[in-house]
């Protein structure tokens, strides 16, 4: 039971992450702009990149943790999250902070529908309900 509760939270707490990676950015859009001196519209793509891979590897990331293996997906999904925001952050151009940011919508692309997967696992009918809502 304990060894549930644990990987629950740690579901949860990846899935806040890429949550919290989809509404901070616009707070620093004005430090995007000043920083590397470009348009608004150039710097919402700092954003962009990342909601537009994370829809798009959403439907992939189910149907490959459906025909490898959940696990093994989960672990390269936070692997290539890490990478991703290591790459946004060390940008010294807006190129490759857009770049690393797309790479983090790939990693939390393919991390959603494992999270979901695991949380069906681990929860049996009457709880299912509930800890989707916790999570999500």
């Amino acid at each position: 039971m304990l060894r549930n509760k644990m990987a629950f939270f740690g579901l949860c707490l990846g899935f806040f992450i890429i949550m919290m990676d989809t509404t901070t950015v616009p707070l620093i859009y004005t430090s995007i702009i000043n920083e590397y001196q470009v348009t608004p519209a150039m710097a919402a793509w700092v954003n962009n990149s990342y909601l537009i891979t994370y829809a798009g590897f959403l439907l992939f990331g189910g149907r490959l943790g459906d025909a490898i293996n959940r696990k093994t997906v989960l672990y390269y999904a936070l692997i290539i999250l890490a990478i991703g925001a290591l790459l946004s952050g060390s940008g010294q151009t807006l190129i490759q902070v857009i770049l690393g940011r797309a790479l983090m919508g790939v990693g939390a692309g393919l991390l959603t529908p494992q999270s979901m997967a695991f949380i069906s696992i681990i929860f049996t009918q009457g709880g299912r309900g509930t800890a989707l809502g916790i999570w999500g």
